[in-house]
Parts: C-alpha cells; structure tokens; sequence
C-alpha cells in the first residue's frame, strides 16, 4: 500500500510541475496562472470593486465584479476606465468604457502599447462609477509585461521529457532495491 502512495505521490508531484512550466500542456486545453494576472479589491465611494485582469501587452484585459452592499449594481450603470502609462512609456493615456456580459463589467481587450521599453514603472489606472448609488471613484498602479519569448523546441521537448525520466529511473532505482516496504511479522 505504501509502495503504491509513493509512487502516486511522485506521479502527483512531477505531473504538477510539467503542468505549471509546459507551454504543451497548454495546447490540451489546461491552463496555469502567471505572474502577470492581477486581483484587486478596493472600495470605491459607495461600491466594493474586484478587478481582474491580465497585464500582458499581448492579452490585456479587465474584469470589474462592482458591489453595493453585497449586491451586483445594474447593468445600466456607466464605468470608464482610464489607464495612464508611465513617462518612460512614451504613450498617451487611454480610456475605455467597460461593458457589462451578464456577469460583470469587461474591459477587452485593453490596447497597451508603448515606443520603448518602460522597466519597472507603474502604470496608474482610473476606475469612475455612476451607478444607482451615485459616483465612485477609485485608483491603483499597475506594472504592464511585454510579451514573454518564444521557447525553443527543444526547450519544451526537454520541459515534458525530464520529469518523466526522474520518474522512472526513481521506480528503477526503487525496484532494484527489492525491499519490502511493510513487513508483517509472524504471529
């Protein structure tokens, strides 16, 4: 029984690890979160505000869950977003009107773009609210990502081989050892 727990564990163990690091799963329809997702929570006048979002200038996107009192406000409400990038971005602010798809309030995609590279500066977000409680206004920084390198084929090759071969040569070296795990002794 013990036998079989390892080697779920060590299957459990390096599964895990290829599905974070191998763009291959990927491809099989799983998908794993990065450092580039962002979540925010911040009141704003009269509203409770979760932000969602992907700041990858490839993929940038807003998800606005807006709350008064616990409640979802009306899909009527109007909320406008405006990003303003850094001074080292070289761009101009943009604005955007976020639409409401039955859940929540969407912004996508958002268009980041810049002439130069922008290091580690923030990029400062507006969000305003006009809703049935009134206005809302909040702000947070963000930092905006550039897309990230393609990996090599042998890079990915290597990402899916690698776990599997620490895997059997683990079971190998387990099964040359022939020791029993549990023993019971005679009564």
């Amino acid at each position: 029984m013990r036998k079989f727990m390892i080697f779920t564990l060590a299957i459990l163990a390096l599964g895990a690890q290829a599905f974070a690091q191998n763009p291959f799963f990927a491809l099989l329809g799983n998908s794993v979160g990065s450092e580039e997702r962002l979540l925010y929570k911040k009141p704003a006048g009269p509203y409770e505000i979760t932000i969602q979002g992907e700041r990858l200038l490839e993929r940038a996107y807003f998800k606005l869950d807006i709350r008064q009192d616990g409640e979802a406000i009306s899909p009527d409400a109007k909320v406008e977003v405006t990003i303003t990038p850094p001074e080292s971005a070289g761009s101009r602010p943009s604005s955007y009107s976020a639409s409401y798809d039955g859940e929540q309030f969407v912004v996508d995609p958002l268009t980041l773009t810049a002439s130069q590279d922008w290091g580690d500066a923030s990029w400062l977000v507006d969000l305003a609210i006009s809703g049935p409680a009134g206005e809302g206004q909040t702000s947070f920084g963000m930092q905006v990502y550039a897309p990230k390198p393609d990996q090599s084929t042998l890079f990915k090759t290597l990402n899916v081989i690698l776990p599997v071969a620490v895997l059997l040569l683990f079971l190998g070296v387990f099964s040359l050892r022939k020791v029993r795990l549990e023993q019971v002794a005679p009564i």
